[in-house]
């Protein structure tokens, strides 16, 4: 790589350092998605259809895009729900009204 590219790549991911691992995952788990289709559809197989299905749900986790491509749900109750709050997030929450109910004279 040559040194421009190089620094303004290192800018880039200085900048937001989660992007490159969030890249890889999400590209791992688009091959995962991609041999698991291969295999389930044998020689029916089409790779265009395949592209057209995760480019329009690109959006959409790719536990639910297999669901709805394979019809294979084994990874959907691992999604984390909307109305659900992390265990953490619950108890700093619980942390901070104990705090704020000493400190109150």
């Amino acid at each position: 790589m040559d040194p421009a590219t190089a620094r303004q790549e290192a800018i880039a991911f200085s900048t937001g350092p989660g992007q490159a691992i969030t890249y890889q995952i999400g590209k791992l788990q688009i091959i995962k998605l991609l041999a698991e289709a291969r295999l389930q559809h044998g020689e029916k197989f089409n790779v265009r259809a395949f592209h057209d299905f995760v480019w329009k749900n690109g959006n959409v986790p790719i536990a639910l895009q297999k669901w709805e491509y394979l019809g294979l749900n084994d990874e959907v109750p691992n999604l984390p729900r909307a109305n659900q709050t992390s265990a953490s997030a619950r108890s700093s929450k619980e942390l901070n009204r104990q705090t704020s109910s000493a400190d109150a004279p």
